[in-house]
């Protein structure tokens, strides 16, 4: 569905729900962080909704988009995990499917302080998510997250020059977890968390013929 309510607004809703039949998961071999095989699972369902609000003015532009994902088993379960000693998870009908955020948030806005010069401020927000393995819903999340970023242009005849910072403040997060167990300096089932990039400057030029 679209909707402008005004010249300068335009709203996108859309609804979805997806069925999927004999999802195909990968499972690692009891012995192995790496290696393994894949294993059929009867039913999975994603559903949810995607809703983008954008708008224009003389000087510049901004956008907000947000996404609920309901993404759940939808049949009786035995899956493997490093999340317990017996290396099964029991996933029942409604458990959540790791490793799948149910809330996205991300927005942005950029204005010109000149005809040459433009300036933009975008972020993301994540909510928290099961770790890969915890697939029964009964372990530990990844927290939920937000980074901004900042980046300026300058334009000079057929060159313009960029500079851009991600992650501006330097956020500490993850982005991927599973759960293993550690072998070397503290014997047991842990989660293994995978680091997102700290603050990142770039810069550049780019020259059109």
């Amino acid at each position: 569905m679209r909707w402008s309510p005004f010249p300068q607004i335009h709203t996108t809703l859309a609804f979805f729900r997806t069925y999927l039949d004999d999802d195909i998961l990968f499972r690692n071999a009891p012995q192995s962080r790496v290696l393994g095989f894949f294993q059929n699972v009867k039913s999975t369902r994603r559903q949810g909704l995607e809703f983008l609000l954008k708008g224009l003015w003389q000087r510049g532009q901004w956008f907000l988009n947000y996404t609920l994902t309901d993404a759940t088993y939808q049949d009786d379960t035995e899956l493997f995990t490093f999340a317990n000693e017996d290396h099964i998870a029991m996933v029942q009908k409604g458990d959540k499917i790791s490793l799948v955020a149910p809330h996205r948030v991300n927005g942005g806005v950029e204005f010109a302080l000149t005809p040459a010069w433009r300036v933009r401020f975008d972020g993301i927000y994540v909510g928290s998510q099961y770790l890969r393995g915890a697939d029964a819903n009964e372990r530990h999340r990844l927290d939920s997250y937000f980074i901004a970023n900042f980046q300026t242009t300058y334009q000079f005849r057929n060159a313009q020059l960029f500079f851009r910072l991600e992650n501006m403040f330097d956020v500490d997060y993850e982005t991927y977890g599973a759960f293993f167990e550690n072998t070397v300096d503290n014997p047991g089932v842990e989660p293994s968390l995978g680091p997102a990039a700290p603050l990142g400057a770039f810069g550049g030029v780019r020259i059109q013929f």
